[in-house]
């Protein structure tokens, strides 16, 4: 019994037979084969991500290089190649080297999109303005009248003159005239900017003036003021009037007709989708805003916004077949 017993406990070493070898490996492999095909394939993913993480970042510091550079000084960096299509050119700069990594950079650069033309054949993209030199407007160098609260002021008086006028016609009975309110006159407002050029025993003096009445409210009389009233010296650049346009806007333009010199008024309008109605009898050279027909300037048209498109290729690439690593498109102002 006791020999029986100690057979029982005692622990076989023939180990795992190769039937059951096989068996857990295949178990094994059951288990872990889609973990470990998971783990390729993210792994995968993620190197795939911090490549185009790296491309991105590489175009957005070429992009920002861009917006840096005068377009004459990115021509002379991305100057591997070089081809011109009318107003579109494209430079190409070859192995720019990230890390490991090598691309070539092509840059297009596109300034026809802003030369827009209408179905009358003027020419209205923003390139084909001629714009001011803004920070050459001084008060050194010209004279500057500018609108401030003139207009809301006027308003405001023109509608009290309009009720002290109903007041002294009311009767007995009742009012003679009718009712008006401050926004029918400022529908029905009319303005005239009155430019005096004048010669004071041989001094120029200039007098910008802004004269508001409303002839369809009665009673509202007439209201100005003056915007500028100072000296002109030949060595000033001429006389820039700033305004907000209202629907009935004229200006009116008097020289005296012993001042020889030429002096040049620019009217700059806040809001170019108003004309303006000009009186100038004495044929003083004006520039505006507001038409294509007198532009701002006496300055040629100049190129000041460009459609610019940034792509990064692998390097060696067809660039007209392969598909770009990345894409920027931007808008370049200079």
């Amino acid at each position: 019994m006791g020999g029986e017993r100690k057979k029982l406990f005692q622990i076989g070493n023939k180990g795992f037979s190769l039937v059951e070898l096989l068996v857990g490996i295949a178990i094994i492999a059951l288990v872990f084969g889609p973990i470990l095909k998971n783990f390729l394939a993210s792994a995968r993913v993620n190197a795939k991500a911090r490549k185009v993480q790296q491309e991105t970042i590489l175009a957005q510091n070429i992009v920002e290089d861009v917006k840096a550079k005068t377009i004459l000084e990115i021509a002379s960096t991305y100057n591997d190649n070089t081809i011109v299509h009318d107003d579109k050119t494209i430079y190409t700069k070859k192995l720019v080297q990230d890390g490991k990594n090598k691309y070539d950079v092509q840059i297009t650069i596109d300034k026809d999109v802003y030369k827009d033309v209408n179905s009358d054949g003027d020419l209205t993209g923003y390139n084909n303005y001629k714009m001011p030199v803004i920070n050459d407007i001084n008060e050194m160098k010209n004279v500057i009248a500018t609108e401030n609260r003139e207009t809301s002021m006027a308003i405001s008086v023109l509608h009290n003159n309009y009720r002290w006028y109903r007041e002294q016609r009311k009767t007995d009975t009742g009012y003679t005239v009718g009712e008006y309110s401050e926004d029918d006159i400022r529908t029905n407002l009319t303005r005239d900017i009155q430019v005096n050029i004048k010669n004071l025993s041989g001094n120029i003096e200039v007098r910008v003036e802004a004269v508001y009445t409303c002839g369809a409210v009665p009673g509202s009389g007439i209201e100005s003021y003056v915007l500028k009233e100072t000296d002109y010296n030949s060595d000033m650049n001429g006389i820039y009037v700033f305004y907000r346009p209202i629907i009935r806007d004229k200006v009116t333009i008097h020289k005296d007709s012993t001042i020889t010199d030429t002096i040049d008024l620019f009217l700059v309008s806040q809001d170019t989708s108003y004309g303006i109605i000009v009186d100038n009898p004495d044929f003083v050279p004006i520039y505006n805003n507001v038409s294509l027909t007198s532009p701002l300037v006496k300055k040629e048209t100049k190129t000041r916004l460009y459609d610019v498109t940034v792509k990064l290729f692998s390097a060696g690439a067809d660039y007209d077949t392969a598909a770009p690593c990345v894409t920027f498109h931007i808008i370049k102002e200079e």
